[in-house]
């Protein structure tokens, strides 16, 4: 199966949560990519924390060596319009929005800790690599 990786899911790896980096090192490194959000997202974090800033762009590059990002396309766009519509009154934040369809369109598992943030997008294949199975 293939994997996209939210921003909460690589923010556990930076953590060294064992659990997350076990599932990782199970999974065929060529299988794994980081939808463009989730970058987006990773470097208004290191903007936003100047303390953070240094180590936050090794990661963000330690990321992009390792695997494909992921390309907000126009596959992307549609699913974005699409669920942007159906979900209107469930208030699904955009930036989820972007994640969720950039891993539709390519067809991924979505794998992020944040399972109730995109419950609501039923075509979407949602891991949690925080449980122990």
């Amino acid at each position: 199966m293939r994997c996209a990786l939210d921003t909460n899911i690589i923010s556990q790896l930076w953590r060294l949560n064992p659990a997350v980096r076990a599932r990782l090192e199970a999974c065929d490194p060529s299988a794994i990519g980081v939808p463009a959000g989730v970058l987006a997202e990773l470097h208004y974090g290191k903007f936003n924390n100047p303390d953070r800033a240094e180590k936050l762009e090794v990661l963000i590059s330690d990321l992009r060596a390792a695997y494909p990002v992921m390309p907000f396309d126009a596959g992307s766009a549609e699913w974005f319009g699409r669920l942007k519509h159906r979900l209107k009154s469930a208030m699904v934040q955009d930036r989820d929005l972007l994640i969720a369809s950039t891993a539709l369109s390519h067809g991924y598992a979505l794998v992020t800790n944040n399972t109730k943030h995109f419950a609501r997008i039923q075509e979407l294949v949602l891991l949690d690599w925080t449980v122990v199975p």
